[in-house]
């Protein structure tokens, strides 16, 4: 009887994934089917995204460089 594929990923292997893929340079196809014995290719993924995420920092907003445009006045014309 084959045993049952994995759903899900634990915290470590999720670390061990992101980093086969992001710094080793392996395929996510590769590590879903061989590393983690069949796991779904999208748990592999969501792991490298979320660890992507957790390790670059935010970047600031850059300054705007163009004005915003002046308020318009509204101006009675009837001079009354």
């Amino acid at each position: 009887m084959p045993l049952p594929k994995k759903t899900a990923l634990s915290p470590e292997e999720q670390i061990k994934a992101a980093y086969l893929h992001l710094v080793a340079g392996l395929e996510q196809q590769f590590i879903a089917s061989h590393i983690f014995d069949g796991v779904n290719i999208g748990r592999v993924n969501e792991a490298c995204k979320a660890v992507k995420a957790a390790v670059t920092p935010r970047r600031k907003r850059a300054p705007r460089l163009v004005r915003p445009a002046p308020k318009l006045l509204l101006v009675d014309r009837k001079g009354g």
